[in-house]
C-alpha cells in the first residue's frame, strides 16, 4: 500500500511521464547509432569519399541545428508557459519516421549508383538528426524548467535512467534480427520500434503531471506583463564570459568523442575479439548489457549525487576509466613480456592471443562502455546547474535553458562525426587486411591496431577530460549558494 501511494504521489508521476520520452529516445537512437555506420560500410556500402563527405557535413548541421532550435524555444515562445511540450509533441513522431530512412537502400546496388547512395546518407543523416535535435534540445530544457529542486532533477534523471534501460533492449532484438543479406526482419523490428517511441513521447506530452512552471521568474498572471529576452549577441557575449560553462564543453566534447567511439565500433570491436567461438546469442547478450548496465549504474549512483555532489561523482567515474585502461595496457605488456614502447610500435606483432587475453579485453570493452555511458547521462543535470548560475548573475526573469542545451551540443556534437572518421581511418590507413578481419570474425595479427583503438584512445580521453575537469568550479558551497538564491526568488513570486 505505502509502494502504491508513493507511486501515486504528483512528484513520482512526473518523474515517470518526463522518462517516457527517455524510453522512446533509446528505442530509436540506441539502434541508430549501433548499426547506421555498418549499414552504410557494409550493407550498402559507400565509397570513402562518400562516407567522409557525408559525415563533414552531418558534423556541420548536428552543430548548428542545436543552438538554432534553442534560440527559437527561448524566443519566439518565451512569453508563452509552454514552451518545450509542442515540439516534442510534433518533433518526437517525425524522429521516429526519419529513423526508418537508413534501413531501406535507395538503390539496390550501391557500387553502380554511388551518387544515389551517397544522396541516402546525407538525407538519413540530417533528417535523423534534425528530429533528434528539436525533440531532445526541448525535452532536456524541460527538465531545468519543470523544477529548480536537485532532488525532483534527481529523481527524474533515475526515472529517465530506468526508462532508458527499457528501450535499451532493442539493441539486443536488433542484434538477433541483423543479417545484412536478408534485411526484411531488422527492417520490420525498426517499424514496430517506430510505432512505440511514438507511444511514449505521447504520454509525455499529454501527461497533467509535466510542466514549465519553473522556466518564467515573473509573474505571469499580469497580461501586460513584458518578459525579456536579451538579444543574440547579447547571449553569446555572456555566454563567453560564462567559465564554467567553457570549461565543461571541452570536457563535453572529449566525453562525446568517447561515448560515440565506444557505441559504433563496439558490435565491430567484440565480433573481431570473440569471432566465432562465442555462440550468436552470447554476443547480443554482451551487447544488450553495454547498453543496460550503464542505465543500471546511473540508478544505484544518483544517491551519490546528493551526498558527495555530481562533480566529485563524474570526476570518479573518468578517473575509473583512465585506471581500467592503464590497467589492460600493463596486462598486454605483461601477457607478452614486452616494454610499452614495443606494443605501441611493433612492426611484426605476435599472433592472435590466447582466449584469456581476448577476455580480458572483451571485458575492458564492456567497462569502458558502461563507465562512459555513466558520465553521459549525468550531463544534463550538470548543465541544469549552468543554467541555474547563468540565471542568478544574469538576473535573468526566464531561463535561457533551451539555448544553454543547444550551446553545448553546437560545441560538443562534432564528436560525433569525428569519431567514427577516426575510427574508420585508422582502420583504413593503419592496418589494411583489418576490416575484412572485422566483418570475417578473425583477426590474425591485425590485433594490434585493434589493441592500441580499444586501449589507448581511452587513455588520452580521459587523461585530458580530468586535467579540465579541474578547472570547473560550480561545486560545494558555491553551486548550494546559487540554488539558495533561486530558492529565494521562487519564494518571492510566491
Amino acid at each position: 500500500m505505502h509502494v502504491w501511494r508513493h507511486w501515486r504521489e504528483a512528484r513520482t508521476q512526473q518523474a515517470f511521464h518526463y522518462g517516457m520520452s527517455n524510453f522512446s529516445a533509446s528505442l530509436l537512437n540506441n539502434v541508430f547509432i549501433t548499426y547506421y555506420v555498418e549499414m552504410f560500410l557494409t550493407v550498402a556500402p559507400l565509397q570513402n569519399q562518400w562516407f567522409m563527405m557525408g559525415q563533414v557535413l552531418y558534423c556541420g548541421w548536428n552543430c548548428v541545428n542545436d543552438p538554432i532550435f534553442g534560440w527559437i524555444g527561448d524566443t519566439q515562445f518565451a512569453a508563452k508557459l509552454h514552451r518545450r511540450l509542442p515540439r516534442i509533441r510534433v518533433g518526437g513522431p517525425l524522429w521516429a519516421l526519419a529513423f526508418l530512412l537508413p534501413w531501406f537502400p535507395w538503390t539496390p546496388t550501391a557500387a553502380q549508383h554511388p551518387v544515389l547512395a551517397g544522396l541516402h546518407f546525407f538525407v538519413s543523416m540530417l533528417l535523423y538528426d534534425g528530429m533528434l535535435s528539436w525533440t531532445m534540445v526541448a525535452h532536456q530544457a524541460l527538465l531545468a524548467d519543470m523544477t529548480t529542486e536537485d532532488y525532483q532533477r534527481e529523481r527524474c534523471t533515475m526515472f529517465g535512467a530506468a526508462c532508458h534501460l527499457g528501450g535499451a533492449f532493442s539493441v539486443f532484438l536488433a542484434h538477433q534480427l541483423w543479417d545484412p543479406s536478408h534485411l526484411l526482419p531488422f527492417q520490420t523490428l525498426c517499424v514496430g520500434l517506430s510505432l512505440v517511441a511514438c507511444g511514449g513521447f505521447y504520454i509525455t506530452t499529454h501527461s497533467p503531471y509535466v510542466n514549465e512552471n519553473a522556466a518564467l521568474r515573473c509573474d505571469l498572471a499580469d497580461p501586460a506583463h513584458h518578459i525579456p529576452t536579451p538579444s543574440l549577441t547579447t547571449f553569446i557575449t555572456t555566454l563567453s564570459r560564462h567559465s564554467n560553462f567553457r570549461v565543461f564543453v571541452v570536457v563535453g566534447l572529449l566525453q562525446q568523442f568517447s561515448c560515440t567511439f565506444n557505441t559504433n565500433f563496439f558490435s565491430m570491436f567484440l565480433t573481431a575479439f570473440t569471432g566465432n567461438a562465442m555462440p550468436h546469442w552470447v554476443q547480443s547478450s554482451i551487447l544488450l548489457s553495454a547498453f543496460v548496465v550503464p542505465h543500471l549504474c546511473t540508478l544505484l549512483i544518483t544517491p551519490l549525487l546528493h551526498r558527495v555532489g555530481k562533480y566529485m561523482v563524474v570526476q570518479g567515474l573518468i578517473a575509473v576509466r583512465l585506471a581500467c585502461a592503464v590497467g589492460v595496457l600493463c596486462w598486454v605488456c605483461v601477457y607478452f613480456s614486452v616494454p610499452v614502447s614495443s606494443l605501441l610500435y611493433a612492426e611484426n606483432p605476435p599472433d592472435i592471443p590466447a582466449p584469456p587475453f581476448v577476455s580480458v579485453l572483451t571485458a575492458f570493452l564492456l567497462v569502458n562502455r558502461v563507465v562512459t555511458e555513466c558520465v553521459c547521462r549525468l550531463v544534463p543535470l550538470i548543465i541544469t546547474d549552468l543554467i541555474d548560475e547563468d540565471t542568478v548573475l544574469n538576473s535573468r526573469k526566464v531561463t535561457m535553458s533551451s539555448m544553454y542545451f543547444g550551446c553545448h551540443a553546437f560545441f560538443t556534437k562534432p564528436g560525433q562525426s569525428l569519431a567514427p572518421m577516426f575510427g574508420w581511418w585508422v582502420l583504413h590507413h593503419m592496418n589494411t587486411p583489418t576490416l575484412q578481419t572485422l566483418h570475417s570474425g578473425t583477426m590474425g595479427k591485425s590485433w594490434l591496431v585493434l589493441v592500441q583503438l580499444v586501449v589507448l584512445t581511452p587513455i588520452l580521453m580521459t587523461c585530458l577530460m580530468l586535467l579540465g575537469w579541474r578547472k570547473y568550479s560550480l561545486k560545494g558551497h558555491y553551486l548550494k549558494r546559487i540554488k539558495a538564491t533561486l530558492a529565494r526568488a521562487e519564494h518571492d513570486l510566491v
